[in-house]
């Protein structure tokens, strides 16, 4: 079954989403939060909701203000702060309107951001699964080859895999996003952590993830997903993540 939602968040911008569920009783919930160009009707999005909902979960997507979704705002306006604040707003709302204490949560490499900050200080949280986690955001932007365009005009092209076009990125998401040092929150996490990666990202990514996950002081799991990329796009690649990370949250 599914239910569309639209509520606002504190600067009155619409958050657009939806709720996925399989049966007359909601599952265990899980929030997802999609990736710099992603949005809720995304393949990998939409295909981990429907792994998931089979499973027997209770599933909420939505798309972050300012994203390329369909929730209100501008791209050039994205900022780290914003997502986190969304995503605040997001659980409440699904806390609320299902019944629930608890929820886990999964993010897509941006949307790690939102998720790692949270759990830091919510003790609701159950559970937490980070896929090409964004670690560094100021060495992740840094190292694309317009960065000096993006600090010296105030914007640049960033080149979208999944959307497949080029999106115009703000100076801001650099200044304001790199105020979030990760170490000061991944170190506070308490609930139970997978991170998983494709063997294909850029090593000095890898790197990251590898301090992402040694930050961690919770219990914790790495899986490395073979031959995949940090967007994934393939079927295969899509299914080795969503059959690994149920595995992963039914025995923990």
């Amino acid at each position: 079954m599914q239910k569309k939602f639209s509520i606002k968040n504190r600067r009155g911008l619409t958050i657009r989403g939806i709720i996925d569920w399989k049966g007359k009783s909601y599952g265990p919930l899980i929030i997802l939060c999609h990736g710099l160009f992603g949005f809720m009707e995304k393949p990998v999005v939409k295909n981990t909701t429907k792994a998931l909902v089979n499973a027997g979960y209770t599933v909420v997507r939505f798309d972050a203000t300012n994203s390329v979704g369909k929730s209100q705002g501008t791209f050039e306006k994205f900022t780290v702060g914003g997502y986190i604040q969304d995503t605040k707003k997001v659980i409440s709302y699904a806390l609320k309107q299902l019944g629930k204490n608890d929820y886990s949560i999964i993010g897509f490499s941006i949307g790690a951001m939102p998720a790692y900050v949270i759990a830091a200080n919510d003790k609701r949280m159950k559970h937490m699964v980070l896929q090409g986690p964004t670690y560094d955001l100021k060495y992740e932007l840094e190292r694309e080859n317009n960065f000096l365009q993006l600090k010296e005009k105030g914007w640049a092209f960033k080149y979208s895999v999944g959307l497949k076009k080029n999106i115009k990125v703000g100076f801001k998401l650099y200044r304001e996003g790199i105020k979030y040092k990760a170490d000061s929150y991944l170190k506070k996490v308490s609930c139970p952590t997978l991170v998983v990666y494709g063997s294909k990202e850029h090593p000095g990514t890898q790197k990251n993830f590898r301090e992402l996950y040694r930050q961690l002081k919770t219990k914790k799991k790495r899986i490395i997903l073979p031959n995949a990329p940090h967007t994934l796009v393939s079927n295969k690649n899509v299914g080795m993540f969503t059959e690994k990370s149920i595995k992963w949250l039914k025995a923990n």
